[in-house]
């Protein structure tokens, strides 16, 4: 309770400026379990808008955490958070599912500049690609699919000051409706283009093959903010292969992998875990060693990070 009462102290004295949000792993439990439930944090990250001076930029509803990119002074966020978590906990109430932990809490990563929003952004528009649970912008609960895609104007629907008011309460899980020119969604609740704001992921993506390219391809970025989260890394084995053909090709260019020797695959391998940080048992079975052979090497001065970097510089 310290360490969050300090926290807390912390985020309240940041100041105004770009900030990614996101909310911790629940392991035991899951924050959205039914499709009411994320429409009613959909309606929480609108609210957050319009009560606090919060500008939204990309977010995603992950069933056991949320990521948002946004922008506001730090008491803003805690203010976004708490207003998040009540929701959230009366939602699960009413639902008959398990309570949040006290513990619950939120992490607030400061986004200093275009590049590290660029890097941000990609890593909350991945997460839903990276846990499996859908393609690149085709998951509902978050708002990647508005980035360059036609589809996106093809999801709609009526005015919020269009519906009956009961009817309008019970579908957005809310009393006080936001705008009446709000668009409401009969299934998703209020969509997430009345509230976020895209004009900056044009601006720093000019066109869909620049997004979309370092989306899926950018492993570096996405390991790098995972550690800043705390969060475990994920990537397929289809990726590790091509981050282990890219290192490959980077330091023996003449050579095709299945060339290379079982030494030069053993110092690949060592340099992947130590940049990116991966489980060692996942990278020795896609570049074909002995898991013991690769703990080895990585215990071994021959065969560590610097040898490989100055192996790569000659």
């Amino acid at each position: 309770m310290e360490k969050k009462k300090r926290l807390r102290n912390e985020y309240r004295a940041l100041p105004k400026g770009y900030y990614h949000f996101c909310t911790d792993g629940w392991q035991e439990g899951r924050l959205f379990n039914k499709e009411n439930q994320y429409v009613s944090a959909m309606t929480s990250l609108a609210i957050m808008t319009v009560k606090y001076n919060i500008d939204i930029y990309g977010f995603v509803l992950m069933p056991n955490h949320v990521h948002i990119l946004l922008s506001g002074t730090g008491e803003d966020c805690l203010n976004a958070f708490y207003l998040l978590i009540h929701r959230c906990a009366r939602r699960l109430r009413l639902d008959g599912y398990p309570p949040l932990p006290d513990s619950y809490w939120f992490k607030l990563i400061p986004v200093e500049n275009q590049e590290s929003f660029r890097s941000h952004l990609l890593y909350i528009a991945r997460n839903p690609y990276e846990k499996g649970l859908s393609n690149p912008g085709g998951y509902l609960w978050g708002s990647d699919y508005l980035i360059y895609s036609d589809w996106s104007n093809l999801i709609c629907g009526m005015r919020m000051g269009d519906y009956h008011r009961n009817h309008l309460i019970k579908l957005i899980d809310c009393i006080k409706c936001p705008y009446k020119d709000w668009e409401i969604h009969p299934r998703l609740g209020i969509l997430a283009r009345n509230f976020v704001k895209t004009e900056m992921t044009y601006k720093l993506f000019p066109t869909a093959k620049t997004y979309m390219t370092r989306l899926i391809k950018d492993y570096e970025t996405f390991v790098h903010i995972s550690d800043q989260l705390e969060e475990e890394p994920t990537l397929s084995d289809t990726e590790i292969r091509d981050i282990i053909y890219s290192f490959s090709s980077h330091l023996y260019p003449d050579k095709l992998y299945k060339q290379l020797t079982p030494d030069e695959k053993i110092r690949i391998a060592v340099a992947m875990v130590d940049r990116y940080k991966l489980p060692v048992s996942q990278i020795a079975s896609a570049v074909f060693i002995n898991e013991r052979t690769l703990q080895q090497a990585l215990q071994s001065k021959a065969y560590g990070p610097s040898k490989f970097n100055n192996r790569g510089k000659k």
